[in-house]
């Protein structure tokens, strides 16, 4: 068993933690930080005492491969972004509908009582 060949540590595409990959020749991906360390590696005989690898995808040509390789990473960060951005007119709407949230969810929550002794509290 020790002379025979260490198998490729490749999983499909779509395995991959991010869709920043680089199709290597031979359908093998990886990503764009590591080409360099991976060609130094290669040419270290002493590589290969290593068990710690990178992982190597290679392009599925199954549905989900091409699913995944549909994805717009960047027009899907930049639409959260947008998204999340607090307009002037949203503003003001904001706290009023906040209040209005916490009065819905909070009818059941007996607390008119401690008004007096809040009040004392915060003139302090």
């Amino acid at each position: 068993m020790d002379l025979a060949p260490k198998a490729q540590n490749a999983k499909p595409d779509f395995m991959a933690p991010s869709p920043r990959v680089i199709i290597e020749a031979g359908g093998l991906a990886t990503f764009e930080d590591a080409v360099q360390n991976w060609e130094e590696e290669e040419a270290d005989p002493m590589g290969d005492l290593d068990d710690i690898r990178p992982v190597r995808y290679y392009r599925s040509e199954k549905a989900l491969g091409h699913l995944y390789r549909a994805i717009d990473e960047h027009m899907f960060l930049r639409d959260l972004q947008e998204a999340s951005r607090v307009t002037p007119e949203q503003e003001n709407t904001l706290l009023p509908a906040l209040w209005t949230y916490i009065q819905h969810h909070t009818k059941i929550i007996q607390w008119e009582h401690h008004l007096d002794l809040a009040r004392q509290i915060r003139a302090g």
